[in-house]
């Protein structure tokens, strides 16, 4: 069975003077929706990440995989967590799991330290002449197959949760409106992502 990631994004401001977690997500209208609750909500969230990377899973909480590092195991929901966010995750009960939040400032320590994955896979001899010849690295492997030619190879690309923190800064700007990236260091500590998964 598949493990899936649900993945929302906060931001802290000032409200009334004290600082807040609120919800940033992007959201829109589900055009299936039914006033009997048969279709889902209201409201369909559009998240930053979509997609079932589990070496991003096993880097982000420890989850499905095996990678060399993990930022930290799942730290639960945080204590000051959206409504929103904390409403989700009632909704999916026991069929959710490990549960973790990390700021962008997180990730994008781990991130200088860990910039590369190692990946291996039976890869095709086209993907192999590619990897070979020029560094290319391969779009597509197997972990076993019988197809003639193919062969078992290992490679360095870039870490998948070098494109989440990318997201994650691009909603950064977005949100508190900057155009200078290196103002972005400044407020890393002001986003963050909640998450878990379900199988």
């Amino acid at each position: 069975m598949g493990c899936d990631i649900h993945l929302y994004i906060e931001k802290k401001i000032k409200i009334n003077g004290v600082e807040t977690w609120v919800n940033c997500d992007d959201f829109r209208i589900n055009p299936y929706y039914s006033e009997d609750g048969q279709n889902g909500e209201k409201y369909e969230q559009r998240s930053i990440y979509l997609g079932r990377n589990y070496e991003l899973f096993c880097i982000l909480a420890n989850v499905r995989g095996y990678c060399e590092n993990t930022i930290s195991d799942p730290k639960g929901l945080p204590e000051d967590v959206t409504e929103i966010v904390k409403k989700r995750s009632d909704y999916w009960e026991s069929d959710g799991h490990s549960h973790s939040h990390l700021t962008l400032k997180e990730i994008n320590d781990f991130l200088s330290d860990n910039p590369t994955v190692w990946v291996e896979g039976m890869i095709s001899p086209e993907s192999i002449e590619e990897l070979e010849s020029s560094g290319k690295t391969p779009t597509m492997s197997a972990e076993f197959t019988t197809v003639e030619g193919w062969d078992y190879r290992t490679w360095e690309e870039e870490s998948p949760l070098a494109r989440l923190a990318n997201k994650i800064t691009e909603r950064l700007k977005e949100e508190f409106y900057l155009f200078d990236d290196e103002k972005t260091k400044e407020f890393d500590e002001k986003i963050r992502i909640v998450f878990w998964f379900d199988n």
